[in-house]
């Protein structure tokens, strides 16, 4: 294919030996595998996969006939040892998922932290990541955003989840299930205003992907009619408003006791620590009440 012989003409970086590769690879569009890591699947000794069968079926897309062991959330730990002496001996490994990067909510957290433990580098690949697709699509994520994986499937862990991010000033993020989207809406509606703003990606890079930006309330609306009853979503729920925090009148008389014995980059630290109120402003504080302390003796 074209796409083939681009990457046969690129000059290619030479394999790290005993190293570990995170590979990144399509969330849906074949395309988004890229011209490395093609050149690295094609080059290490062994690629380590979730379902050998399903990524045997995307390595061929790419006519890439490489040595696969299967590596999941139920066999990691017993094939620990093997891939770590591997790497001893020099020998090269890819580990991919079935989808996006590994790692993100997908197993190889062990493996990663064995090779560390054993001086073993791990390079990561860039490529598609469903999460920070869906992020940077819902333009929700102003202050940041808190990645939580899949939501618990029970409601009462789930509920306790989501009360503790229901005040965040951060967005939050979470993969759910279809079958789950009603619980999970229902659940998000009890908890915070239906007028809150979440996204919705669905499908994202599939020939049927969307992303929806709406209210809560009008999410719930578009599932009662049958939306979103296929496929994968990762949910955006927009961050709450950022409160300053304002200093009490307590707090001012903590501020002219200090303003006796500390410097004043000294208080503006402690009285920051304890209310989090902007340093600028507790300087002008301080500067101010040293002020009137010094008028007034």
């Amino acid at each position: 294919s074209e796409f083939l012989c681009r990457v046969s003409m690129m000059q290619f970086e030479s394999l790290v030996p005993g190293a570990l590769y995170l590979v990144a690879t399509p969330i849906g569009h074949l395309g988004e595998l890229s011209p490395r890591a093609v050149s690295v699947l094609k080059h290490v000794d062994y690629v380590l996969c979730e379902d050998t069968r399903h990524s045997r079926r995307l390595l061929n897309e790419y006519g890439l006939k490489v040595r696969m062991k299967s590596l999941h959330r139920h066999n990691e730990m017993h094939q620990l040892k093997g891939v770590i002496e591997g790497l001893s001996q020099g020998q090269t490994y890819a580990l991919i998922s079935d989808a996006g990067m590994p790692l993100i909510s997908d197993p190889g957290h062990a493996l990663v932290q064995a090779c560390y433990d054993q001086g073993c580098q791990v390079i990561p690949i860039s490529g598609a990541c469903s999460v920070i697709s869906a992020v940077a699509a819902s333009g929700l994520c102003v202050n940041g955003f808190s990645f939580i994986g899949f939501l618990p499937s029970k409601q009462g862990a789930r509920r306790t989840l989501l009360r503790a991010f229901s005040d965040h000033p951060r967005a939050w993020v979470f993969f759910e299930a279809p079958h789950r989207m009603k619980a999970m809406v229902e659940d998000l509606m009890d908890i915070m205003p239906a007028s809150h703003r979440v996204a919705v990606a669905h499908e994202l890079t599939k020939r049927h992907e969307s992303v929806v930006l709406c209210t809560l309330e009008a999410l719930s609306l578009q599932i009662e009619s049958g939306a979103f009853q296929r496929g994968e979503h990762v949910i955006v729920i927009e961050g709450c408003p950022v409160v300053e925090a304002q200093l009490t009148p307590s707090m001012l008389v903590v501020i002219q006791a200090m303003c006796t014995r500390l410097r004043t980059s000294e208080i503006v630290d402690w009285v920051h620590a304890l209310t989090q109120v902007p340093k600028n402003k507790l300087y002008e504080c301080v500067v101010n009440v040293r002020k009137a302390q010094d008028e007034s003796s």
